[in-house]
């Protein structure tokens, strides 16, 4: 796991994670210590990048600034996804979006985040056409790993981007 929030310390519990590296400078920072975590292998990696929220409540979203930080941030991404294996299974996604300088509202802009996942098994080229909440992308990486949900799991596997019914 690296992260960029010191926040997502509470998901270092011990004994369910193997590495917790806390970048401290911005998504720059965690992509460098990711990419040297990917070095050292993996079998399963978080990566949290925090500059896009960080800019959307600094800045707003959709700002100038936000939309700058965008690109820097596509840099990051890029950075670590040539630095993976080529048979690894990615999923990149957002917790939620925003208006002004804040979110949480029940509006579009602030509940639609995008969800993109790429690697063996996904289906190439396919825009998924059902919705995708947040909650679903634990409720697919639990499937891709073969572990059973909960009964009262809130996700569901995205089952249509992996080419199943």
């Amino acid at each position: 796991m690296v992260v960029g929030k010191e926040k997502m310390q509470l998901f270092n519990v011990p004994g369910t994670v193997d590495s917790y590296v806390y970048a401290t400078e911005g998504d720059r920072d965690v992509a460098d210590k990711a990419i040297a975590e990917i070095e050292t292998g993996f079998d399963l990696m978080f990566i949290h990048l925090p500059n896009m929220d960080f800019f959307g409540h600094s800045t707003g979203w959709m700002s100038e600034i936000y939309l700058f930080e965008i690109t820097q941030t596509d840099k990051a991404v890029g950075r670590i996804l040539a630095a993976l294996p080529p048979d690894t299974l990615v999923i990149l996604t957002a917790d939620h979006g925003g208006h002004g300088r804040v979110h949480g509202a029940r509006i579009p802009v602030d509940m639609t985040i995008s969800w993109i996942i790429a690697g063996p098994g996904v289906v190439a080229d396919h825009e998924i056409a059902a919705p995708v909440n947040t909650m679903d992308t634990a409720a697919t990486v639990a499937y891709v790993l073969g572990l059973t949900l909960a009964p009262d799991a809130a996700g569901v596997p995205v089952l249509e981007a992996l080419g199943s019914p």
